[in-house]
């Protein structure tokens, strides 16, 4: 496998943790992200291209560590979660943006 691929790839399952993490948690702000999220995993295993992964990925970062700031969800939004979509948010970045 090349190196943009597993970069992809990784990206790809870092969305699907936070896809469903986010469903688990049942927030209603989190349904737009959600959403939006469902649709560019599907896109990506449809074209294989991770922008809109990345596009969305960040904003479900950014919900998420949010959410683990409030009272009731530090053990409930894990680390393992938001490291894995964070490190393959970053290598994307390192990959596609800085190339």
């Amino acid at each position: 496998m090349l190196d943009n691929e597993k970069v992809n790839e990784s990206l790809n399952e870092g969305c699907k943790e936070s896809l469903d993490l986010m469903k688990k948690l049942d927030i209603e702000t989190f349904a737009e992200v959600q959403a939006k999220l469902e649709w560019v995993i599907g896109s990506y295993a449809y074209d294989k291209n991770p922008v809109g992964l990345n596009e969305i990925g960040i904003k479900a970062l950014e919900m998420l560590k949010e959410q683990k700031q409030q009272k009731g969800y530090k053990t409930k939004v894990t680390k393992k979660v938001l490291d894995k979509l964070e490190k393959a948010i970053e290598k994307y970045a390192d990959t596609y943006v800085k190339a």
